[in-house]
């Protein structure tokens, strides 16, 4: 009776070690992750007009528009999370954390929660030190993640909420932990509902494979709690449809739907090449680099990388297909998760059969994740350790030192902000690029919208931009073109629409004409 209450107490003890250990392991783990991708990663972009329409938007919920009345979303079919989560931030500590710290933030949780789906793993082996190792190329991420997922406007946010998601599901359907209560699968079905709401990744890269496992294990396995997850899901995804036609009907922000049109037959040899050279390029420090330009030295190693991973993830797909039933919730969602990346990428046109890196991250977070979750199902001792030590080299690989203190600045856009404000300008129009941003670094003297030459008119640019800055009596007097990016903004077309300028700068790669007049009462003409 003693040594049964012994070695009882024993087990507890240790699992109750076991659990401390991991939440020191997930705090710390975020903790490095965020100081290294804000200090390493982050402060190495300037701000750019993509940034400024998120924080924009949210400063003017902060200011009352609580539904952004007026506002055009882009191309964006959903709120976006990085609108969302910059609320708190400008309420608490401002514009600037808004900026430099949502991303940083986001890839902590990425790794963190990928610590925990890693641990959580059946096969996974018992020493911390092998789970952390294995998910080094989470840590540092590609070279070319390195702009979308550690600025405001991208897609650390969405990556985020998908891995949260998934380590979210895992627990619900394990059948080891008891089942859980009404309250928790609605509590699910309203994170399903914010991650659809806050960005369309959610829905097509988390939701989307979700209700397939759902299908086949709910349905036709008659899984009970995954018949409740494919439920909670569906009515997630159906109350973030119902919350954003509501806000549009009653006039808040317009979203555009996103395109996600199936390529021509002709076309599938381009865009599957395409798919190929951007996965493979993910895996070398000089992503921008064509395989024509790169030296042996960086084209053999990536090759090799890029391929050990591809074939790692399609060993572990055959596996979990013949083996469907009983494997984890975690390694299907993931699988199916990256499967539909690929898939998009290689046969829609969303991509445009161009290198994309950003529309890949879910696939390599999510098989990246998949492939450390496995390592512990080496065979051998050896096998195991080699697995880690080819994903150490994948993770130290991307490793930046180049540190950096603070966030680094456009010189051009501060010095026509500069030329704007000796003039006493506080209104322009402009081309894209040139806009939004210019508002930021005229520490908000200044406030630019984006106009464009469409139709025969030079007219206002309604993407990710608000309807009254195109109203009448806006009182813009300036109009700034950069020389790259004219958005049919040619000389001529110019002095057509508003007469011959009143002065005329070549300032800082643009051109920025000057007049005594309101140009809002000439656009569209």
């Amino acid at each position: 009776m003693t040594k049964s209450s012994d070695r009882e107490n024993e087990t507890a003890f240790k699992a109750r070690r076991e659990r401390r250990h991991v939440r020191i392991g997930f705090l710390l783990i975020f903790t490095i992750t965020a100081l290294y991708t804000l200090f390493f990663v982050a402060y190495r972009f300037p701000v750019n007009s993509d940034n400024m329409y998120f924080i924009l938007a949210a400063e003017d919920i902060l200011a009352g528009n609580r539904l952004l009345s007026g506002w055009h979303g882009g191309f964006f079919s959903a709120l976006t999370g990085d609108i969302l989560l910059a609320l708190p931030f400008l309420a608490v500590a401002g514009r600037k954390a808004a900026l430099y710290l949502i991303g940083p933030v986001c890839c902590g949780l990425i790794a963190a929660f990928a610590f925990l789906l890693v641990r959580g793993a059946k096969r996974s082996p018992r020493p911390l030190a092998f789970s952390i190792l294995t998910l080094a190329p989470i840590f540092f991420f590609p070279a070319a993640f390195w702009f979308p997922l550690t600025t405001v406007g991208m897609h650390a946010v969405a990556i985020a909420q998908i891995i949260v998601l998934i380590w979210l599901t895992d627990r619900l359907v394990d059948p080891d932990r008891a089942d859980a209560k009404l309250a928790g699968w609605i509590g699910f079905a309203l994170c399903v509902a914010f991650g659809c709401i806050a960005d369309g990744y959610v829905l097509y890269f988390f939701a989307a494979p979700l209700l397939l496992i759902a299908l086949l294990d709910g349905v036709l396995l008659r899984r009970k709690r995954w018949l409740k997850a494919g439920l909670a899901a569906s009515g997630g995804i159906a109350v973030s449809k119902i919350f954003l036609a509501v806000i549009e009907k009653f006039g808040g922000l317009m979203l555009n739907p996103g395109e996600a049109r199936l390529i021509a037959p002709d076309q599938f040899g381009a865009y599957l090449r395409n798919g190929f050279e951007t996965w493979a390029r993910l895996f070398t420090r000089t992503p921008l680099k064509s395989f024509a330009e790169m030296t042996a030295f960086e084209f053999a190693p990536m090759i090799g990388l890029a391929a050990a991973a591809a074939l790692t993830v399609a060993l572990r797909g055959w596996t979990l297909v013949r083996g469907w039933r009983e494997e984890a919730a975690a390694d299907k969602i993931l699988f199916l998760s990256g499967a539909f990346v690929a898939g998009s990428f290689i046969l829609t046109r969303v991509t445009g059969a161009e290198p994309a890196f950003r529309y890949f991250a879910p696939a390599y977070f999510c098989w990246l994740i998949l492939i450390a979750r496995s390592v512990g199902a080496c065979p051998r001792t050896w096998s195991r350790w080699a697995a880690v030590l080819i994903l150490l080299c994948v993770g130290v690989g991307n490793l930046s030192f180049d540190f950096r203190g603070k966030a680094a600045g456009d010189a051009r856009l501060v010095g026509i902000a500069d030329a704007l404000k000796d003039r006493g300008v506080e209104r322009v129009y402009g081309t894209y690029w040139e806009t939004l941003a210019l508002t930021y670094y005229s520490g908000n003297r200044i406030q630019a919208a984006p106009v464009v030459f469409r139709d025969g008119t030079v007219q206002g640019y309604l993407w990710s931009a608000r309807e009254d800055w195109y109203a009448r009596g806006f009182g813009a007097r300036c109009l700034v073109v950069g020389e790259g990016r004219r958005d049919g903004l040619t000389p001529e077309r110019i002095e057509a629409a508003f007469g011959p300028a009143d002065e005329f700068l070549s300032y800082y790669q643009a051109e920025i004409y000057c007049y005594d007049r309101d140009l809002s009462e000439f656009l569209g003409r």
